[in-house]
């Protein structure tokens, strides 16, 4: 919920310094220079109001900077619903996490008839109830 008010913010912070920057009166006029202006921003902001864009400029500068950090350094939660499950297995192990994965037995081997010191098995012993 925090984060989220955060970020909402800092886009309007970022929309305000991009303005602020435009606005600036630099060598070439400036954005009001690309409106007919011709270098006569004065005549339309007047100079005290340059003034205070460059110090509204510094503001919106600083709260960026304050809210990149604030962001940056949040703490996120764990998400758990992940496509792929993360583990602690370093890269290339080759080993999914055991948790995910269902223990499945092995196939048991036929076992060997016990030989006995009697007569030998037949090679085809006849199914049960029938004779050879």
């Amino acid at each position: 919920m925090i984060l989220g008010i955060l970020y909402a913010i800092y886009v309007i912070n970022c929309l305000i310094l991009i303005f602020f920057v435009l606005l600036q009166q630099s060598k070439g006029g400036g954005l009001a220079g690309a409106f007919g202006g011709g270098g006569g921003s004065d005549t339309f902001f007047g100079y005290t109001s340059m003034q205070k864009i460059g110090h509204y400029t510094i503001y919106a500068a600083v709260l960026f900077m304050v809210l990149s950090l604030i962001i940056a350094n949040y703490p996120h939660e764990a998400k758990t619903n992940s496509v792929a499950p993360f583990s602690d297995a370093p890269v290339g192990a080759g080993a999914a996490p055991a948790q995910n994965q269902q223990q499945v037995p092995p196939a048991e081997a036929p076992q060997a008839e016990p030989v006995s010191g009697g007569a030998p098995a037949a090679e085809n012993p006849a199914p049960a109830g029938q004779s050879q």
